[in-house]
């Protein structure tokens, strides 16, 4: 699915740089005070190796694909067949299982879960956790502790577990979205990366929203898809308009970062054709107010349950999120080595943005990873659920994008045939224009 390029698109495409030369110049703020040099001269210098790098990397695989015979699309090469692609996303999901069996010694949790929510005399949690997913994540563990009792190795268990469900799910959306090889990148990245096996081997919530978000995803993607390709009737859109409103509410109630994905469903279908712009407008607004009523409807049922009043649970959520503080520092202190290596390869889409023509691929996800790192960076997130891995998550996607674009020879064989038509048009035109002289005998 391409998007048409148009003013939101641009916006969006400033976004991303401005966010490429803050991140190059904050490396380079942090090399400067690890071997002692001027902070503005190795801010500076970073800026300008990068771009550099990046524009004569551009250059290089433009002129690669011109001087390449226009017959080949050097992205179709990887794309597989139906029966090939399960092949391939089973073998993944396999490989990914078996590696995190092998690393099941590194195994830990980010806080004394198991203790909290283990089956005891008092046959319950011993703390009654605020935020929805770390509660409904402590049940989940309490609830498989009574099952299977008290083995520490079955909650890393359903963390492998939900991890693999959350990555084929955000597969599955990113192929009905943009197209199947960025949405295998992205795939191979979460499975693969040491980030990713860390955090499926790892006691956190973080993961169980993961899953709950990667479904909801799949069915904004499902969404999009129907909207834009798909003739579907005006009142199956409708009643999809209203379920999906319900699917993000629930999102929003469990972790406040289920706001992005209002991001993904507002700005996709604005790129993509003004036609539909009017009835996008007219089916927004009330998706978004029923994303809101269902999570005030289930903080009215949250307040019954616990018998606390409504005005204490939203009390309560401003002392979550409402102290942001912004922390810069955290890329430093928390983020891993291939966590870096994905925001270099995010920003490689400043440049990838221009491989096309009039479409790109590119605006909701630079909104989503905007907006994600906002609430990570801004401290508008909680200790139990930091928003780093979600975080992660996004820029997977912005990076598989990025990467793939830069291949793309899609605009260029279309344009070198519209040229060779006209040509073969204008040498026509002469021809007919030839006056032959009369012969005199």
């Amino acid at each position: 699915m391409n998007l048409r390029k148009n003013n939101v698109s641009y916006v969006a495409w400033v976004l991303l740089l401005f966010f490429t030369g803050a991140s190059c110049a904050f490396f380079g703020l942090v090399l400067a005070q690890m071997v002692n040099i001027n902070v503005i001269l190795a801010a500076a210098g970073l800026v300008t190796l990068f771009f550099g790098t990046m524009f004569g990397l551009y250059m290089l695989i433009g002129y690669f694909i011109v001087r390449s015979d226009e017959k080949v699309n050097w992205l179709k090469i990887l794309d597989f067949s139906a029966r090939l692609e399960q092949i391939l996303i089973l073998s993944f999901v396999a490989l990914a299982f078996i590696i995190r069996v092998l690393l099941l010694e590194n195994a830990g949790e980010e806080a004394a879960y198991f203790e909290v929510c283990k089956v005891t005399e008092a046959n319950g949690i011993q703390v009654q956790p605020v935020q929805g997913s770390v509660y409904f994540y402590c049940m989940l563990l309490h609830g498989l502790f009574h099952v299977v009792g008290n083995h520490w190795i079955a909650g890393i268990w359903l963390q492998i577990i939900l991890q693999l469900i959350g990555a084929v799910l955000i597969c599955l959306g990113l192929k009905k979205i943009i197209n199947k090889i960025p949405a295998y990148l992205a795939f191979a990245y979460i499975l693969f990366s040491p980030s990713g096996i860390k955090a499926g081997i790892t006691y956190s919530p973080q993961i169980l929203y993961f899953c709950v978000f990667a479904a909801v995803f799949y069915f904004v993607a499902d969404y999009l898809k129907r909207s834009v390709e798909i003739e579907e009737t005006r009142r199956f859109m409708w009643v999809y308009t209203i379920v999906l409103g319900v699917f993000i509410g629930v999102c929003c109630y469990l972790d406040i970062s289920g706001i992005v994905l209002l991001l993904l469903w507002s700005v996709l279908p604005m790129v993509k054709r003004r036609e539909y712009t009017t009835i996008w407008l007219a089916r927004l607004p009330v998706g978004i107010v029923v994303a809101l009523l269902t999570t005030l409807v289930i903080v009215f049922i949250d307040a019954c349950i616990s018998k606390t009043g409504v005005g204490n649970i939203l009390q309560a959520w401003g002392i979550l999120y409402g102290s942001p503080e912004f922390d810069y520092e955290i890329l430093v202190s928390k983020l891993s080595g291939d966590f870096i290596f994905l925001i270099i390869l995010s920003c490689m889409g400043c440049f990838s943005f221009w491989r096309r023509a009039n479409t790109e691929r590119f605006t909701p996800f630079i909104f989503m990873t905007i907006a994600m790192g906002i609430l990570v960076f801004g401290g508008i997130t909680t200790e139990n659920m930091p928003g780093t891995y979600l975080l992660f998550v996004c820029l997977t996607m912005l990076a598989s994008i990025s990467v793939t674009e830069m291949f793309c020879n899609e605009d260029l064989v279309k344009l070198r045939a519209e040229r060779s038509k006209e040509n073969k048009k204008v040498e026509q035109e002469v021809v007919k224009k030839v006056e032959f002289i009369e012969n005199p005998l």
